[in-house]
């Protein structure tokens, strides 16, 4: 019986010396696996969390949908064809021989951002929805004209709401390539669209957008055109008075001077004189005209990056000028000798002017070469020079992050427009000083001249170079004027936006399903949530993972109490109270009193190779059923015929004599001291066959020094010469040592814990303390158990399982109906 002997307990006692299967000191066991039933059963136990927990998302999401105010979504497809040519195209490439770096073909991203950024096209928008201020549809106010507060909205906040995210009417421009899909993905179209609470007043404004849109580009290509010509138009009155004025001078000096026709020497001088002049001013028209281009682009670039053109420097441009101005020289050299030798064969190797020419072709080749070199590494310097790493948000053109690669492509577009012109213009100013040039020698040659005959030469020189350029500058005013009048835009609408028939949002039957899911998927994971952080011990099969052994699971009796007992409570029996929980005396048939009697039957073969005659009874912690547990094993034993003897060992809160309605003291505590006490008549008698009861007695000073005393072990020597079974009822583990002091007494230790209210942590601390004093226990019972509480957390005891032990237990006792033949017979 003493439990001190130094020895590890066998492995067979219920609380092998690894605590079992290793899991006892909070060790998970690497075999177990969760299984498909298990988590079956897991959810079916949570179906009603899980079912709140649907109903309440979908509620949500019910009232989230039907409370949003409808949003509805209509656009407009808008082609962009790209034009080749145009007003820049009218005066050629040049001399220059280096060809533009940007087509003439727009740029989609660049149409989408002017669509979408242009204070322009929102402005005119906005001043057309303030002047009609109601929706032609409907004959209501547009939304869209009225602030949050009801204040009336100015048109630079009409237009703000429009570009902007979140306002009553939001628009928004894409490639309308990639939606059309199939042979149209490719296509160069925008669309334009609008979203609003207003179904109507979302399809006007996409359709006015669309419009205001279409009228900007058509603005905006008819601009150069209408430029060139009121600079042509200038250009042509002025040569036209330079021209009479030539003539008048020239017939004025005749008649006075009585001036006869030049000799064939001069009159090629003066043609050369007339040709170079009207050259140089054909190269001034064209330099200027480059000039005005590029002073615009320029403050177009500024707008969108402030100093930016002023950056945009590099001494490759310094060394591109030189090698346009000896092009212009080389070139002008060819031109002089195939003038007063057309015939020359630069392939003749017989003749010094051949060679010539052939030397200064390769030279005029090589030079070309070098400058369009020159060129591309000037406009890639350029663009680096920019620093386009990123555009201001809130400038036309930059639309903020959402928006940048638009903002970084156009201004890419733009420096390389800059970065060509500025080429142009150099090349230009190269030929115009080569011209000059060749002016100031042809004037030397004049100068040679008699003064009459150079006089009547530099009027007529000064006539023919005026009527040259005078009709260079008409042929080009009457393109530039065809060029106006053909321009018809570089857009066309496909098709307008129509009013929608049905809202974008809220989409009621996604926001229900999505609520739906949301809310299975929410208490699913509130149910495996609940099992993840539930430390209780629930189910047989929680406190059989612990360590030890299992010998019984007891129901609950509350169900029992309230219908066959009235509730808990003493009842009468055989003219002696007894309380309702002695379910061995007061429902002996009951399911619970066949548990305690399989308790007493395991309890049997807890050791077989050893007699139990002393058992303590306890628990983790207060309340967790063990005097009850011990109360009733005591009668089962004592029922099968045994002697069995039940102490009250527990002196902290001592309760089994109020179960049988008896003094506390005298009792174990007086014996002790005295053991002629147990003798006397009536102290340990409870008028129930086989069974004697010893109450706590009175209080004791010292309770654990007391039970582990040598003077305890006596006397539970003495008792168990006269009983079977002597059944100790300690105070619970965690709290108190009286267990520990007792348990080396005993030949084992019964522990008891309570479905659904021991803490498997407390329950595995207990366990602990017993082996701590090298303790064995026989076993653990599992109180109270409710297949239905453990079904709804998981727990599945169907079948042949625990509830239907119970239940059988029951239905056994029930009559059967009788059959309805024998029932006839009977009668």
């Amino acid at each position: 019986m003493d439990m001190n002997d130094g020895s590890a307990p066998p492995s067979g006692d219920g609380y092998p010396a690894d605590f079992a299967n290793g899991r006892a000191d909070g060790v998970p066991d690497p075999s177990d696996e969760i299984t498909l039933q298990e988590i079956a059963s897991m959810l079916w136990g949570g179906k009603w969390v899980i079912l709140a927990t649907f109903v309440a998302i979908l509620a949500l999401g019910g009232t989230y949908t039907f409370l949003q105010l409808p949003t509805y979504e209509t656009s407009s497809l808008i082609l962009v064809e790209g034009k080749e040519g145009g007003v820049s195209s009218i005066f050629g490439e040049g001399e220059s021989g280096v060809s533009p770096l940007a087509s003439g073909q727009s740029n989609l991203a660049n149409e989408i951002l002017i669509a979408e950024q242009s204070e322009t096209i929102s402005r005119s928008v906005a001043r057309r929805l303030d002047s009609v201020e109601t929706n032609p549809y409907t004959g209501d106010d547009f939304e869209v004209l009225t602030g949050p507060e009801g204040e009336r909205r100015t048109t630079p906040e009409i237009a703000k709401t429009l570009r902007g995210e979140g306002g009553e009417m939001t628009m928004s421009v894409s490639a309308a390539g990639g939606n059309l899909g199939g042979q149209y993905e490719s296509a160069d179209a925008l669309q334009i669209s609008v979203k609003g609470i207003s179904a109507s007043e979302a399809a006007y404004i996409a359709n006015a957008y669309s419009e205001a849109y279409m009228d900007y580009k058509l603005r905006k290509s008819q601009e150069s055109a209408r430029s060139a010509r009121q600079f042509l138009e200038k250009q042509v009155a002025r040569f036209r008075n330079r021209v009479a004025q030539s003539e008048k001078r020239l017939k004025t000096f005749m008649q006075e001077e009585d001036a006869v026709a030049l000799d064939q020497e001069t009159e090629r001088i003066i043609e050369q004189i007339a040709s170079m002049e009207a050259r140089r001013d054909e190269l001034q028209i064209q330099l200027e005209m480059t000039r005005s281009a590029l002073q615009s682009k320029e403050e177009e670039l500024n707008r969108i990056r402030p100093n930016l053109a002023e950056r945009i420097s590099s001494s490759l441009g310094e060394e591109l000028s030189q090698v346009q101005r000896k092009k212009a020289e080389v070139s002008s050299e060819i031109s002089a000798i195939k003038r007063r030798q057309p015939d020359l064969d630069p392939k003749d190797p017989n003749t010094e002017r051949a060679r010539n020419l052939a030397k200064l072709l390769k030279r005029e080749e090589a030079l070309e070469a070098e400058a369009d070199s020159l060129s591309s590494l000037y406009v890639e310097e350029t663009i680096a020079a920019g620093g386009v790493g990123s555009i201001p948000a809130g400038k036309e053109g930059g639309g903020g992050s959402g928006r940048r690669g638009r903002g970084l492509d156009y201004v890419v577009e733009l420096q390389q427009e800059l970065a060509q012109q500025r080429i142009e213009a150099g090349g230009l100013q190269a030929q115009l000083n080569t011209v000059q040039n060749r002016l100031a020698e042809y004037e030397q040659e004049l100068g040679e001249l008699p003064e009459q005959s150079l006089q009547l030469a530099r009027l007529q020189r000064e006539r023919r170079s005026r009527e040259k350029i005078f009709q260079f500058v008409q042929e080009q005013l009457q393109e530039t004027r065809m060029a106006e009048e053909s321009e018809v835009g570089s857009t066309e609408l496909i098709q307008s936006a129509a009013v929608p028939e049905k809202p974008i949002s809220p989409n009621t039957r996604l926001n229900l399903v999505l609520a739906a899911f949301l809310g299975l998927l929410g208490g699913t994971g509130l149910v495996f949530l609940r099992e993840a952080l539930d430390t209780k011990i629930r189910a047989p099969e929680d406190l059989e993972d612990l360590g030890p052994k299992l010998l019984g699971t007891i129901p609950n009796i509350k169900q029992l109490m309230e219908e066959e007992l009235g509730g808990p409570g003493p009842i009468e029996i055989d003219g002696r109270s007894v309380e309702s929980e002695l379910v061995m005396l007061t429902a002996p048939m009951s399911a619970p009193a066949e548990a305690y009697r399989r308790l007493r039957e395991n309890l049997r073969f807890a050791r077989p190779d050893a007699d139990v005659r002393t058992l303590m009874v306890t628990s983790a912690d207060k309340g967790e059923g063990k005097t009850t547990t011990s109360l009733n094993l005591a009668l089962a034993v004592a029922s099968s015929g045994q002697q069995t003897l039940l102490v009250d060992m527990d002196f902290r809160l001592p309760r089994i004599h109020k179960y049988f309605n008896q003094s506390q003291s005298p009792g174990l505590t007086e014996s002790l001291y005295d053991e002629s006490i147990v003798d006397e008549e009536g102290i340990m008698s409870t008028q129930i066959d086989n069974f004697s009861m010893l109450t706590a007695g009175g209080e004791a000073p010292n309770p654990s020094e007391l039970l582990g005393s040598r003077r305890t072990g006596d006397f539970l020597h003495q008792m168990e010469e006269r009983f079977d079974l002597i059944i100790l009822d300690t105070p619970p583990l965690l709290p108190f040592s009286d267990p520990l002091s007792v348990v080396t007494h005993t030949d084992g230790a019964l522990l008891v814990a309570e479905s659904g209210t021991t803490d498997a942590p407390s329950f595995r601390k207990a366990l602990s303390l017993l082996r701590d004093v090298n303790a064995s226990p026989l076993g653990a019972v599992l109180n109270k158990f409710d297949p239905k509480q453990a079904r709804s957390y998981g727990y599945s005891y169907g079948g042949y399982g625990y509830a239907y032990e119970y239940q059988s237990v029951e239905d056994y006792y029930k009559e059967e109906p009788e059959d309805g033949f024998l029932s006839f017979l009977r009668s």
